[in-house]
């Protein structure tokens, strides 16, 4: 007989919470204190390209390209062997079965029928000051299109050899991205030193002194890295938009932002420390989002598989099913040490959190007046890398929570944005349901899976936790056999194959807790209690008796992008969360330690995206410039993507005879669905016409007889309160 150890386990932690709540909700109240401790036409090619260039030949390997030329090699050497070391390391060997389907079809990107919105819209879009660039994929001549004030950049996208490869195709104007490189300012001195005021603005009102150095913003020629990859992997999804656009770094409105292109926005956080890691380094140099989930497998000796690596081929030797990244050699102390190099990872995501930001505080503590003692501990131990790690398109939270548990980019694994369109289902969903609807998670923690169903493409993709498991196995509950793996997943949106997430926990609350009377509470200070809630779910996964401790930890931290958004990347409020933040850190440190695996733990510090400074007098509303334009449109990714409502209108014939009277019929669909419109007003004009305005019925046909006159095309056009306008003609002959 199996017995549902996850439910079981919420029968032992429920004995557990109510102490380790008030216990760890004490503790914060203390540390809440302020103070507690890529391109092959050269004559196009950017100056930029010598330095990190996705658009060469390797486009993906283009930054700390030492990806070890044997990932190619035939050799079919087991690499199972963990009481040797094996250099080149074991996840090196394997067969390369070429290039990948990388797309998935569907309706992503401008058809025909939709490249007269997607124009009209590009046009409005780059009206405006704000906005740096628009982009689409063009279907039918599988080529992208990357718009400017100053021009236009048609490229395509191809798998060699050695990964993908940017053709330019077309080019007018100048280059659209002359600035690429990930190491651009790359710490807080820098950074500072380059701003720009040109129209001075002060943020006293944000507790900003006048002049204040750290009121400012960048260039408007800051650095985009990997425009390319990052564009069209986008468009992998079905659920990508018809027009994505981007704005400046500094011109999205609020205090602080993210979700852009630039590389502020683009940077997260990245040290790893603990066992088999670098100790006391800085790495000037710049990884991937996408490289932190091989990497920690990799350290943990799990094993390789097939599945599609980052150059598009699909292989023999990936950690994860889809992995869209490396493993980062130059952090590991010895990258032949015999596996595993640790026994035990924990990645802790601070939400928002700018790396340059993290990285001064840690170098001048003399400087700042903030007590950080256990990061300082971690980075003084660890390595530092210093680039960070450059996220997907769009810079946003659900996106880049998951690609750090999946190694997968957004196209590949579905979550693109924290909101999004389903075209066949004309809905749209939140990639923060966990979050956004805690109270229904809480009363009906099921819903979850239905509702990530609808758009994650976990058939494809993995997280860490599926993948580990396939490696480690599973966590069985049942005597002796309960101490298999176990992996936890704390106020993470990456949960899938993890044995405890909070959705558990959700289920838990749900049968000791009072939602209703509790969700007044809940929605005002929902953020403070999922941050102090980290150190409960730890504590209460250490206290549990039914399995061992946890292989691997995913949690996050969001209070630092909350008032990062709200204050600025560096301002005083950043800073004392992140004093909160290392008292937590702090305590789950001493859970290791009691438990007797500190030293045998690698910790990752990370974040699912950076933060830049906005200048509020760059500023200007997108959605009006969409508005002024009448056209019928969804927008719910967060400054990033549109989606354009179109009909498609078609006449059962190519052309009609002049000073002839003929019959035909117009049928009218939904672009998306090719589903009837019914409603449709059509409209002819050209010669004589029986009738020459007629409403498609439920069938979304209309019928016309018209007698047209030579010389002379018979326009038609179409309006629905639903839809975008058309116009076309016929020909008469």
């Amino acid at each position: 007989m199996r017995i549902n150890r996850k439910a079981l386990t919420a029968v032992f932690m429920a004995a557990f919470f109510a102490l380790a709540f008030f216990t760890a909700c004490s503790d914060d109240d203390d540390d809440d204190s302020s103070t507690s401790p890529e391109i092959t036409d050269d004559d196009t090619a950017s100056p930029d390209d010598d330095v990190n260039d996705d658009l060469d030949d390797d486009a993906d390997d283009d930054v700390n390209d030492d990806v070890d030329d044997d990932v190619n090699d035939d050799v079919n050497d087991d690499a199972d062997d963990d009481t040797e070391a094996l250099c080149p390391p074991y996840w090196t060997y394997g067969d390369d079965y070429g290039p990948a389907d990388i797309m998935i079809p569907g309706d992503q990107g401008a058809n025909s029928w939709e490249l007269p919105a997607t124009l009209a819209a590009k046009d409005a879009l780059l009206a405006s000051d704000a906005i740096k660039f628009a982009a689409t994929y063009l279907t039918e001549s599988d080529e992208y299109v990357i718009w400017t004030r100053d021009g236009e950049q048609r490229f395509t996208r191809t798998i060699g050899d050695e990964g993908y490869e940017y053709n330019i195709t077309q080019q007018t104007g100048d280059d659209p991205f002359p600035n690429v490189d990930p190491m651009y300012a790359p710490d807080y001195e820098t950074e500072l030193s380059l701003y720009e005021n040109p129209n001075s603005v002060q943020m006293t009102q944000l507790g900003y002194a006048a002049d204040d150095p750290r009121v400012g913003f960048l260039p408007l020629d800051s650095s985009y890295p990997y425009p390319y990859q990052r564009l069209t992997q986008l468009f992998d999804t079905p659920n990508a938009p018809d027009l994505v656009f981007g704005h400046y770094n500094a011109a999205s409105g609020s205090a602080g932002t993210h979700g852009a292109m630039s590389l502020s926005q683009s940077r997260a956080t990245l040290i790893f420390s603990g066992a088999g890691a670098k100790s006391g380094q800085v790495l000037e140099m710049s990884a991937r989002h996408t490289d932190i989930a091989p990497t920690v497998l990799a350290f943990l000796g799990a094993d390789v598989g097939e599945g599609v690596d980052d150059r598009g081929h699909a292989v023999s030797n990936t950690f994860l099913k889809w992995q869209d990244g490396r493993v980062l050699t130059e952090v590991m102390e010895d990258e032949c040490a015999a596996r595993p190099m640790a026994d035990y990872a924990v990645i802790l995501d601070f939400d928002g959190l700018n790396s340059n930001e993290m990285i001064w505080l840690y170098e001048n503590p003399s400087r700042h007046g903030y007590l950080l003692p256990h990061f300082t501990e971690l980075m003084q131990s660890g390595v530092i890398v210093r680039g960070g790690a450059v996220v997907g398109f769009p810079s946003i939270s659900s996106p880049g929570h998951t690609n750090i548990g999946t190694g997968a980019w957004p196209g590949r694994h579905g979550i693109i944005n924290n909101s999004f369109y389903l075209r066949d289902t004309q809905s749209v969903v939140s990639g923060k349901y966990i979050t956004d609807d805690i109270l229904e998670v809480i009363r009906n923690p099921q819903l979850v899976d239905d509702y990530y169903d609808a758009f994650y493409h976990g058939d494809r993709v993995e997280t860490i936790f599926e993948a580990a498991h396939r490696s480690f196995g599973d966590w069985e509950l049942w005597p002796p056999d309960w101490r298999g793996a176990y992996f936890a997943s704390i106020n993470e949106l990456y949960y899938r194959g993890a044995d405890y997430s909070y959705i558990e926990l959700g289920k838990l609350l749900n049968a000791i807790v009072d939602v209703k009377a509790q969700s007044g509470i809940l929605d005002d200070y929902m953020i403070q209690i999922a941050d102090a809630l980290v150190t409960v779910q730890f504590s209460l996964i250490f206290s549990d008796p039914t399995h061992d401790f946890p292989k691997i930890v995913g949690a996050s931290f969001y209070m630092t992008d909350h008032d990062g958004e709200g204050y600025g990347p560096h301002s005083d409020m950043v800073r004392r969360d992140m004093e909160q933040a290392d008292a937590r850190v702090g305590l789950l440190m001493d859970l290791y330690r009691q438990a007797g695996i500190f030293d045998r733990t690698l910790w990752v510090l990370t974040s699912d995206h950076g933060m830049e400074l906005q200048d509020p007098s760059r500023f200007e509303s997108w959605r009006q410039l969409l508005e002024s334009t009448g056209l019928k449109y969804v927008a719910p990714m967060k400054d990033v993507g549109v989606y354009f409502m179109v009909m498609r209108v078609e006449s059962s014939v190519e052309s009609l005879p002049a000073d002839t009277q003929s019959q035909f019929t117009v049928t009218v669909a939904d672009d998306d669905l090719t589903t009837p419109v019914a409603g449709a007003v059509v409209t002819l004009n050209g010669g004589s016409c029986v009738p020459c305005v007629e409403t498609t019925g439920d069938d979304g046909t209309a019928d016309f007889t018209i007698t047209p006159a030579a010389g002379e095309n018979v326009a038609i056009s179409a309006a629905h309160d639903d839809y975008c306008a058309f116009e076309g003609e016929i020909a008469v002959e």
